[in-house]
């Protein structure tokens, strides 16, 4: 589920989290539990404290995904349920409104372009495609089963009743 951060919603993903844990985690986001915000670029990788019960230490493993969207692949706690807990999201939720955080997790706005491996890769395959796409009409009519194939592969026609070897008796 993609939530936003107008209001109760997240900008990242979070479909491994239950309604309950997103709802908690945006409160405790709100009330300001959560500190000593960590974020590795590079890695993706998201830590912090939140103070629920006790005080907890939750990690998130951030990816951007083709569509230029942040989403977390797993979150980790040190609380009882240990995974994809509330601790997580309000540290998500918590980072996604703290401005030296704030160009990591805005959605890239315009796709790339493609490089030029990729571009040739497509033509090539285009081209690959084209002589079969000359021939299909052709070969609709034998896969329809209106022309005959090979000979190697035609089948013998259906016993006729009455002829010899047939088992039948007239």
């Amino acid at each position: 589920m993609t939530h936003s951060s107008a209001g109760s919603r997240l900008m990242t993903r979070v479909a491994e989290f239950t309604e309950n844990s997103i709802a908690a985690g945006r409160a405790y986001a709100d009330e300001d539990r959560v500190s000593d915000i960590m974020l590795e670029p590079a890695t993706g990788l998201l830590s912090g404290k939140v103070t629920g019960s006790e005080v907890y230490r939750a990690t998130a493993k951030l990816v951007r995904e083709h569509d230029g969207v942040i989403a977390c692949r797993v979150g980790i706690c040190n609380c009882p349920v240990r995974q994809n807990c509330k601790h997580v999201v309000a540290l998500i939720a918590a980072a996604e409104n703290d401005p030296s955080f704030t160009d990591f997790f805005v959605p890239e706005e315009a796709p790339r372009e493609p490089t030029f491996l990729e571009t040739l890769l497509a033509k090539a395959k285009d081209s690959k495609a084209a002589p079969l796409q000359r021939r299909a009409p052709m070969l609709l009519p034998l896969i329809r089963g209106k022309l005959p194939c090979r000979r190697s592969c035609r089948r013998p026609p259906p016993p006729q009743p009455g002829h010899p070897g047939t088992g039948s008796a007239i």
